[in-house]
């Protein structure tokens, strides 16, 4: 049997699971909590008729930027599949089309990181499924395979190898999807329109982003409706991360399902500025953050020059899980690395730090410090455990109770009883959540 062939038995088996038709939804940006991650219903705001309505059939685009109709034109969803096809997916998110031509699209590393953790193939083929017709369910029309790969952004570009064809006389569902001759005829690889690229240099915490993406395939194989959905948010601030910088993170006031991971976030000219991401992949965790584009100009950058060559990639991560300090549990818990800073400002319920660093004068009054917390379930017991020189601080500590929900970002700071500030030395915390070390960091201070 053909790989194709065989992939497009596969793409059969999530035809069924995504067939349930759905115009897209406008998902609320500021609420918070777990339910939030399937969206509440609203007015449908990409339908049919509205495509029709605005002309945005066709790739041409006004003045003042493409809407949302276009822009979700160029918003894919990608499902990576074992050979098997005992589930629909093994994992599942949303990319976006940088390059038609080349059919290079851009997506979240964590959606289709390569390799499991003891070094063998995480999966078999990568399915895309575009979106012809805004506000109705996404077709499966594409295989791909992984071109660039970047660990510390934790961003990729795929590339379009071929196309699915549909079968049945109408076109309508794809069921029978087989492979191509494998002909390329010179015209552009994939029929949606690529985005443009813009700068996110200049986003200020305020500046209001749209963010796109598929809700995600249900992990029980259940029925779940795919379409599109697009979310109005504001930024609130920018994440330091080992490795990357200052503005590794772009922070958000959103709450998206997980399958909008790997989707694109545009500012209000519609042009992409940045990267939908999970600190690690969870099917059941919201995703809120943003990769920034500039982490991920030289990726593309790459993936143009080497359109014809395999992807060198990675066997492992730095620091274990994508986004953490440490090697995780496999319970869908995870912790980034906990970062530092000298100050931090408060302002509207938010806490921001900057000037970030591991290594600090001796007159630093008080050490700041954040770290992002995903899967953690309420009531699990989370503790913040600090060492000065090795020796444990137990008046510095703490723990309680969870109860922030799947995503949260926890900022605080570290602030001696002693007059003369936080002593000098070597200061270690570690974070514990269930009994279980999953993230550890050191500052330095007067060294």
């Amino acid at each position: 049997m053909s790989r194709l062939v065989r992939l497009g038995l596969l793409l059969s088996l999530l035809l069924v699971a995504v067939a349930c038709e759905r115009a897209g939804e406008l998902i609320p940006g500021e609420d918070d909590g777990a339910a939030d991650t399937a969206g509440t219903p609203q007015d449908p705001v990409l339908t049919d008729a509205a495509l029709r309505a605005s002309g945005g059939a066709d790739d041409e685009v006004a003045a003042d930027g493409p809407t949302d109709i276009q822009l979700v034109r160029s918003v894919v969803q990608i499902s990576v599949l074992d050979e098997s096809g005992t589930a629909p997916a093994l994992r599942d998110g949303s990319g976006v089309i940088i390059d038609r031509n080349l059919g290079l699209i851009l997506t979240s590393a964590l959606v289709v990181a390569p390799f499991a953790a003891d070094g063998t193939p995480a999966y078999d083929s990568i399915a895309v499924a575009t979106n012809p017709v805004p506000g109705s369910e996404p077709r499966l029309t594409h295989y791909a395979v992984l071109l660039a790969y970047d660990p510390l952004s934790e961003l990729a570009v795929l590339r379009i190898e071929g196309r699915l064809v549909e079968d049945s006389a109408d076109g309508t569902d794809g069921a029978g999807a087989s492979e191509t001759d494998g002909t390329n005829t010179g015209g552009p690889l994939l029929d949606q329109p690529a985005v443009a690229l813009g700068d996110s240099a200049g986003l200020r915490r305020g500046d209001a982003v749209r963010m796109f993406g598929h809700p995600g395939l249900d992990p029980s194989g259940a029925l779940t409706p795919q379409a599109v959905m697009v979310t109005a948010a504001s930024l609130t601030g920018v994440r330091d991360a080992p490795g990357v910088g200052a503005r590794a993170w772009l922070k958000t006031d959103a709450r998206l399902p997980h399958g909008s991971g790997g989707g694109p976030v545009f500012n209000d000219a519609g042009e992409l500025v940045g990267i939908v991401a999970q600190i690690a992949y969870g099917a059941t965790a919201p995703v809120a953050h943003v990769r920034p584009i500039a982490l991920a100009e030289a990726l593309i950058a790459q993936a143009r020059d080497e359109s014809d060559e395999p992807a060198v990639l990675p066997l492992t991560h730095l620091g274990g899980i994508p986004g953490t300090a440490l090697p995780g549990l496999d319970d869908g818990v995870a912790i980034s690395e906990p970062r530092f800073a000298r100050e931090a400002i408060e302002e509207g319920g938010e806490r921001e730090l900057f000037d970030y660093g591991r290594v600090f004068p001796a007159a630093t009054a008080e050490l700041h410090y954040e770290f992002v917390a995903q899967g953690v379930p309420n009531g699990a017991t989370v503790q913040e455990l600090w060492y000065l020189d090795g020796v444990f601080q137990d008046e510095l500590s703490a723990t309680y109770s969870w109860e922030l929900g799947p995503f949260a970002l926890v900022s605080d700071r570290l602030a001696s009883p002693n007059p003369q500030g936080n002593p000098q030395g070597e200061w270690t915390l570690e974070v514990w959540v269930g009994g279980a070390i999953r993230a550890s960091a050191r500052a330095y201070l007067g060294a």
